[in-house]
């Protein structure tokens, strides 16, 4: 008989699928799995490999997900609303000797892990919390990491995972909680998905290095000084909600719908492309700059009672909404059309607009500079001059709406 240590721990793990609701002659209630050493989730010849756990779980050494299994395969590690306990630390697609290991693990109920826990070793890996699921790394004081090896993809999916495979489509549900000081991209393709249904799912963790944060649906707001952030964060539905300047670090922002929110004062110099669609950016309440570029062929949506002040430059070719509040801008606006139902402000700005300006919101120019607004205008709100004169005024019916501002 072979009794070592691999052929142990596949000889439970067996075990643990055909009674996975209870240990033969002991109730469900008082059920549990103890495995000593190493525990080895792999897919040995077929299609998929799926481990399913209705008791709590506890691991004395390293949880491997996907270690010794068939390339381009998946194996699914699914842990129903118990407890797992992982003392060794954990890796979730990790095989030394391929890159073609697709795992998948995820977590509805609560997962304590000591030591080192990666998503993504050398594989395909994801780790999915939803609905009450909680990963707590070294007491809430680790460290997660995401696509560690050259090669490796890794993602952490916040809300999805309700099935046995993951997608970034998935219908989103209740999101989890990661407790956990920091998530630190590694030297792979590594991801942060939040596709959930909270209206204010709060993200406190620092996010560093080089990779890419997803928002596809709920209110997500960042909190952690992620200033070593690089890489990109594609806002493709839901809500990103920015507590401060340093939330997204380094990268660009690619609106493909969806929401950027910004606090009062947060100042964000990261690039926006408007790729596709419209996004929006909100301010609920006071003022926020967006001091990056804004370039792109998409439309760009001023939401919220608050202010935003664009001081960057604006070369995107999409309409601008200003639904509520006023949008500042000290230098162009895009070269779409304006549907205004706020206040759009030209502050210390010089220049031509020939883009057509609607709705029923008000113009104002303020501060410095002479501006020439050139387009047969709709708007009716009326027009403020904060500082300098109207020099030129033409009728509406000629055949250039034209008027221009000079401060003194």
């Amino acid at each position: 008989m072979n009794s070592s240590p691999h052929a142990r721990l596949s000889a439970l793990l067996r075990l643990a699928l055909l009674a996975s609701t209870a240990l033969v002659g002991v109730p469900a209630a008082h059920a549990q799995w103890v495995i000593e050493g190493d525990l080895s989730v792999r897919y040995p010849s077929d299609s998929s490999s799926s481990s399913g756990y209705n008791v709590p779980v506890t691991i004395t050494g390293r949880l491997l997900v996907g270690t010794g299994s068939r390339p381009y395969y998946s194996v699914r590690f699914l842990n129903h609303p118990n407890l797992v306990i992982s003392a060794g630390g954990a890796s979730i697609a990790h095989d030394p000797s391929s890159s073609d290991i697709n795992a998948y693990v995820r977590i509805l109920g609560t997962w304590l892990n000591t030591g080192p826990l990666v998503v993504g070793e050398t594989g395909n890996g994801i780790l999915a919390i939803s609905g009450q699921g909680i990963v707590r790394q070294d007491d809430g004081l680790g460290t997660v990491t995401i696509a560690n090896q050259p090669g490796s993809t890794g993602t952490l999916a916040v809300g999805i995972g309700n099935s046995s495979y993951v997608s970034d489509e998935q219908e989103p549900m209740a999101p989890g909680t990661l407790d956990a000081v920091a998530v630190v991209f590694g030297q792979g393709a590594g991801r942060i998905l939040f596709s959930h249904t909270s209206g204010s799912y709060t993200f406190a963790p620092t996010i560093s290095g080089f990779g890419t944060v997803v928002v596809r649906n709920g209110t997500t707001t960042l909190t952690g000084d992620n200033s070593g952030l690089s890489g990109s964060v594609e806002l493709r539905g839901g809500k990103l909600s920015l507590a401060a300047s340093g939330n997204i670090g380094a990268a660009s922002v690619s609106g493909m719908g969806g929401t950027l929110a910004y606090s009062a004062g947060v100042n964000l110099a990261n690039s926006v492309t408007l790729a596709s669609g419209s996004t929006t950016f909100e301010v609920a309440a006071g003022s926020a700059t967006q001091g990056g570029a804004i370039s792109g062929s998409g439309n760009l949506i001023k939401d919220g009672a608050g202010t935003l002040q664009l001081t960057g430059s604006t070369t995107y070719s999409g309409t601008t909404t200003i639904r509520g509040g006023t949008l500042v801008t000290t230098g162009g606006l895009g070269s779409g059309p304006v549907a205004n139902s706020g206040t759009l402000t030209f502050r210390d700005a010089n220049g031509f607009y020939t883009q057509n300006i609607s709705g029923t919101g008000m113009v104002h120019k303020e501060g410095s500079g002479t501006i020439t607004l050139r387009s047969n205008n709709t708007y009716t709100g009326g027009t403020f001059i904060g500082a300098g004169e109207e020099s030129r005024h033409f009728p509406a019916d000629s055949a250039q709406d034209r008027w221009s501002t000079t401060a003194h």
